[in-house]
């Protein structure tokens, strides 16, 4: 017979404490204990019924003094209340998915206390507060009843570092900010730069990806006008991609550039900048040291 391992913990605003779960097989439940499908068709049967024999009356009256918005409080309040005596009150919250948000971050946004009725649980702003936590992209929330509130989440999966305006954020795959990351752990992952980065760096990286080799050694994109992208390498290098047009864009230019290592090296030419924005024409500026290389080459020849 296995159980959850239970964490007891007392959330920041001083509401009691939970026990806190993690998924595994639960127990069965005492054979003298009434069967929790057959006690919640019970309790159902027993709040319809309390429904109705508080209604009738009390509908009538209330409606002929114009009170029939204090009449339905009152009446929610007592059936709230017959579901907390029959067992529906939270006592714990089990959750699945989460690695890099805590135990205590999600009992903190839930903001619910013990006791509190399971049938009185809004669970779509409880959706929304976990939501709102850094590193959830998305949560679902539900009752397991009689008395646990069950949270699956899934997180965010860093994509790239983006730095702005001086700022260095990290995003996810959905150009999401994940707020408040450590970016030390992350020093591996692409660095972009500049306005509009984060939304087109996905459709970059797959461009680049057609030539592995290469694009290990680019160690930033930058985003230019949020129109087209520039890329630096490890030897200090720049690489002008074009915009896409009907006949011209970063892909085939990636292309182009990667037939040019293979055929020249080009890498290891001295080349400052090679400019590639325009279809029928290669641009290069050369460093100093280039320079003198090419000159070495032309009286070679």
């Amino acid at each position: 017979m296995t159980t959850s391992a239970q964490i007891r913990l007392m959330n920041k605003r001083g509401q009691g404490s939970f026990s806190f779960t993690r998924p595994a097989r639960v127990a069965p439940p005492p054979a003298r204990r009434r069967p929790r499908r057959g006690r919640i068709r019970l309790v159902l049967k027993q709040l319809g019924l309390l429904v109705f024999l508080t209604s009738v009356p009390a509908l009538g009256w209330a409606w002929h003094q114009g009170h029939a918005g204090t009449w339905w409080q009152d009446v929610n309040m007592r059936i709230t209340a017959a579901t907390v005596e029959a067992g529906f009150a939270l006592e714990r919250v089990r959750a699945e998915g989460q690695v890099r948000t805590s135990d205590e971050a999600m009992l903190e946004a839930l903001g619910l206390k013990v006791k509190e009725p399971m049938y009185g649980l809004d669970m779509s702003a409880l959706k929304n507060r976990i939501e709102a936590l850094p590193w959830v992209r998305e949560a679902v929330v539900s009752r397991e009843l009689p008395d646990t509130l069950k949270v699956w989440v899934k997180e965010r999966t860093p994509f790239a570092r983006w730095q702005i305006g001086g700022q260095l954020m990290l995003i996810d795959e959905t150009a999401a900010v994940i707020a408040g990351s450590d970016l030390k752990e992350f020093s591996r992952l692409p660095f972009i730069v500049g306005p509009g980065a984060p939304a087109a760096a996905a459709e970059l990286f797959s461009v680049l990806a057609s030539e592995p080799e290469l694009s290990a050694r680019v160690v930033s994109a930058i985003r230019v006008g949020d129109r087209r992208w520039d890329l630096e390498f490890d030897n200090g290098m720049r690489l002008k991609l074009p915009e896409q047009s009907k006949t011209h864009g970063p892909a085939r230019a990636w292309r182009r550039f990667a037939e040019m290592e293979a055929e020249k090296g080009i890498l290891s030419l001295g080349v400052m900048v090679i400019d590639l924005r325009l279809a029928d024409r290669v641009v290069m500026k050369l460093t100093p040291e280039g320079r003198k290389l090419y000159q070495n080459m032309d009286q070679e020849t």
